[in-house]
This record gives C-alpha cells, sequence and structure tokens, in this order.
C-alpha cells in the first residue's frame, strides 16, 4: 500500500508543476494578447500528462 501512495504522490507533483506551468503561461497570454487559453480541457490535459509524463520520465531515465 505504501507503494502506491508513493507513486500516487509522485504523480501528484508532476500534475501541480504542469498545472502551474499551464496557469502561468495562460497568465501571459492573457496580458499580452488579450487570449485565453486556460479552459477544462487544458486542465484535464495537464492532469493525464503528468502521469503519462512520470511513466515516460521513468522510461527514460532507465535506459541511460
Amino acid at each position: 500500500m505504501g507503494d502506491r501512495f508513493k507513486n500516487f504522490l509522485e504523480s501528484l507533483i508532476l500534475i501541480v508543476i504542469l498545472l502551474a506551468i499551464y496557469w502561468v503561461l495562460g497568465f501571459f497570454i492573457l496580458k499580452i494578447f488579450g487570449k485565453e487559453i486556460r479552459n477544462e480541457k487544458g486542465y484535464g490535459a495537464c492532469v493525464i500528462g503528468g502521469f503519462i509524463l512520470k511513466i515516460a520520465l521513468i522510461s527514460i531515465l532507465k535506459h541511460q
């Protein structure tokens, strides 16, 4: 059970980092160009991307 929680926590940290980057980039784009890019689909992509990025990073770093 400890491993599952650890894996979930690692994914959650990556998701929070991706969400922060998405929010900051969206804020700058809104201020510079006046176009809002932040929406539900983007936040969902960050959540799914966080899980996929964790798996991809582990695979890449494992083979080096």
